[in-house]
């Protein structure tokens, strides 16, 4: 407290000192401003007072003859009369002297000499002299040029502002003519500055007296307010900053290696270089936290494609030939979420699609997304029943389930023969079913338990049609639980709503309908949570469409495989149907068309028969190749064998039946195969 005190005192005594400084400096250029323009105003008054005395003593005294006075030739009476007038003219303008002079010329000594007429009121001359006397003091050596100067009428007149021996004087002279304009002599009219001057001054020292008077009473004032409003304030300033800047848990300051002044304003000063410093410190922490988060966010961005890479891609979700058309969207809540979506065929031929979500968000839900989509894929292709391959995955997920978190899942497999869709509903949201023409309703709520929580737990599926035209909308809650900035959320009834506007739309037309109407309603809202959808429609796609292009034979193999899994064919059938078809493909790629053209593949199965079909037709030129194809002589070396008429025989001889025909401008050739052969 002392210490505090003794600073509060010095900083009391800074502005004490200042403020008087202040004062005197503005006190004095007042002053001395208000005494120059006194001193300029009284010199000017004065001067035209001469001046105008000066020309007056020759209007005054016009009757006089100048001439005889110079020349001494009047009475004492009469200078004694023109003194006496003289003096009632100076008593009247309050003057000094008044006289008129002749100058003389200059010796050759360089002295000057001024014939004086009618001397008013000597300062150092005769007044009581009887005639016109010659003076050469040092008074008139001072006015001598000047008054020559107007003798001479070089100059009208003249004003002259000098000091001697008696203080300051102003003169002013004007020359006395006669009738003809001969200049006779020269008036002057002297006024003593002396008193005006020191009157001046006395003013001067008057005001600051009183200056100095009024000043020590607002320093004494002052001080008292000074010392209430700025230096208990400014002191509480810099505690505060102080401790801001150098506080530790022991209240100590951080001494520097200079020394740190007790004056607040340095004390401040120190502060906030120290406030600087760390704020320059804290910068880098901000840059090196910055650097540290765009690595991060580089990692997560290489971290989500490597969980897109891990999903179906959106524009290939399911080969041809399955009998479903897809589509699907994933839009995490972070760079990276917890909702996951699949689909795959099984050996039987059987279509498997399922979406999930994770309890969770961000890096944990993503980790523990991957390892449960790859347990669930994994059992659902090595089970042959829906219900065993969840619960064994349940056991999996419940094993290597560390941090208790959780999953739901509709999971659905679709047998194109039968048209029958087989779904488990493991604590999902509901998804919504339309059958044909009509509107999407919500399926039944599932009781199957989430995935990853309890072991040994049973999982029943449920078996409904899936017809031409059908279609299936599973969602994640994401859409559901979208929230607006009033706390509203989207809900199921919205997204009912939103699906029945465009039934029979575009899968992937009416996908992007649904999620425009989503963050119409959320209207900038932050996403809250991953947003899944997965949306498929039962169709008739047993035939396909190709380029009459080699790179489209993986696509028809794809195909016939796809077709040929739902009938369960065996291997040895399955190389059968790759041989002749890329045979036929082939031979039509090369031989049917001059420019581009296509190739209609249709597969179809008799059940009774038990024999497939693979019919091609293609608009190129007609060609029979059962009859206009040469027959190849394999008894020849194939070196030297002719080209051509091989791959028609191979067909003939792997395929049950092979027939030709054309119609309508194609060339159609099927060959079928016996699916148990």
């Amino acid at each position: 407290m002392k210490t505090l005190h003794r600073k509060h005192k010095k900083l009391n005594t800074y502005f004490i000192l200042f403020f008087l400084i202040f004062v005197i400096l503005i006190s004095f250029c007042v002053t001395a401003f208000d005494a120059m323009t006194k001193y300029r105003r009284s010199t000017e008054i004065y001067t035209n007072l001469a001046m105008s005395t000066a020309q007056h003593m020759t209007e005054e005294l016009s009757d006089l003859d100048i001439q005889k006075f110079s020349e001494n030739a009047v009475s004492r009476e009469e200078i004694q009369n023109v003194r006496v007038r003289l003096d009632d003219l100076r008593s009247c303008y309050d003057l000094e002297n008044l006289y008129y002079v002749v100058p003389l010329e200059k010796k050759e000594d360089g002295t000057c000499s001024i014939q004086k007429l009618f001397v008013s009121r000597s300062v150092g001359i005769d007044t009581d002299a009887e005639t016109v006397s010659t003076d050469n003091s040092e008074t008139f050596q001072n006015i001598y040029d000047e008054v020559q100067a107007v003798f001479s009428g070089s100059k009208e007149s003249t004003i002259m502002a000098y000091s001697n021996k008696y203080g300051s004087v102003i003169t002013a002279c004007f020359p006395v003519t006669d009738q003809q304009g001969t200049i006779l002599a020269v008036s002057c009219a002297d006024v003593s500055m002396t008193v005006i001057y020191r009157s001046i001054w006395m003013e001067v020292y008057t005001f600051l007296i009183f200056i100095a008077v009024l000043s020590l009473a607002f320093v004494i004032a002052g001080s008292a307010i000074i010392r209430r409003d700025i230096v208990k304030p400014l002191s509480g300033v810099s505690g505060v900053m102080e401790a801001f800047a150098f506080n530790t848990e022991n209240n100590k300051y951080l001494v520097k290696n200079k020394k740190i002044s007790i004056h607040e304003i340095h004390q401040i000063q120190n502060a906030f270089e120290k406030l600087s410093e760390d704020i320059d410190l804290y910068i880098q922490n901000i840059e090196q936290a910055a650097e540290v988060r765009q690595k991060m966010d580089a990692e997560l961005a290489v971290a989500a494609k490597i969980q897109r890479s891990v999903m179906p891609p959106e524009k290939k979700l399911l080969p041809k030939g399955c009998g479903l058309n897809a589509s699907a969207c994933l839009l995490p809540a972070k760079q990276v979420g917890g909702d996951f979506y699949d689909f795959f065929l099984k050996n039987d031929g059987k279509t498997v699609f399922f979406a999930a979500d994770v309890s969770d968000k961000g890096v944990p839900a993503a980790l523990f997304m991957i390892m449960v989509k790859q347990i669930l894929s994994n059992s659902i292709l090595n089970n042959k029943h829906l219900e065993e391959a969840v619960k064994f995955a349940n056991e999996l997920i419940v094993q290597n389930n560390r941090e208790n978190m959780f999953v739901t899942a509709f999971i659905c497999e679709y047998d194109k023969r039968r048209k029958k869709l087989r779904y488990i509903n493991a604590g999902h949201n509901p998804p919504l079913l339309k059958r044909g023409s009509e509107e999407f309703v919500f399926l039944p709520k599932g009781k199957n338990l989430i995935l990853g929580l309890v072991p040994g737990a049973n999982f029943n599926s449920t078996e409904i049609d899936f017809c031409e035209g059908d279609r299936l909308f599973i969602y994640t809650d994401g859409i559901t639980e979208a929230e607006n900035q009033q706390g509203e959320f989207f809900g199921e009834s919205r997204l009912q709503q939103s699906l029945n506007q465009e039934p029979h739309a575009k899968l992937h037309r009416q996908m992007d309908s649904v999620l425009e109407q989503v963050r119409s309603f959320v209207k900038g809202a932050p996403q809250s949570d991953d947003i899944t959808v997965v949306e498929v429609e039962s169709c008739n796609d047993d035939q396909i469409l190709l380029r009459a292009e080699k790179k489209e034979l993986d696509a028809l193999n794809s195909f016939l495989n796809t077709e040929l899994n739902l009938y369960g064919a065996s291997e040895k059938c399955r190389q059968k149907f790759a041989l002749c078809a890329e045979e036929i493909f082939i031979n039509i790629v090369n031989y049917a068309y001059t420019e581009q053209g296509g190739v209609k593949v249709r597969f179809s199965c008799s059940e009774k028969s038990n024999a497939a079909s693979v019919e091609f037709r293609d608009t190129g030129k007609q060609f029979d190749p059962l009859k206009e194809a040469p027959k190849p002589d394999l008894s020849q070396d194939p070196k030297i064998r002719k080209i051509g008429g091989l791959g028609v025989f191979l067909v003939k001889k792997l395929a049950d039946n092979v027939s030709y025909r054309y119609e309508n401008g194609e060339n159609i050739l099927t060959f079928s195969i016996h699916i148990s052969s």
